[in-house]
């Protein structure tokens, strides 16, 4: 999507395919203590925004 978003001219972001590719490249995972307080959303279906809400009112 990036790439075609960049080859459309439609992406309002100046960071294309190459940003992307480095930011994978780079990441770290979240530390234990990170975790601890990390709500983990999976964005391949539909997301449960008052889930998300809940966890987050509850402190995790």
């Amino acid at each position: 999507m990036v790439a075609a978003r960049s080859v459309a001219g439609t992406d309002a972001s100046e960071a294309g395919v190459a940003v992307l590719e480095r930011q994978f490249a780079l990441h770290e995972p979240l530390r234990a203590d990170e975790q601890r307080s990390a709500i983990e959303v999976a964005t391949h279906g539909p997301i449960d925004i008052a889930w998300i809400e809940a966890t987050w009112c509850a402190g995790v």
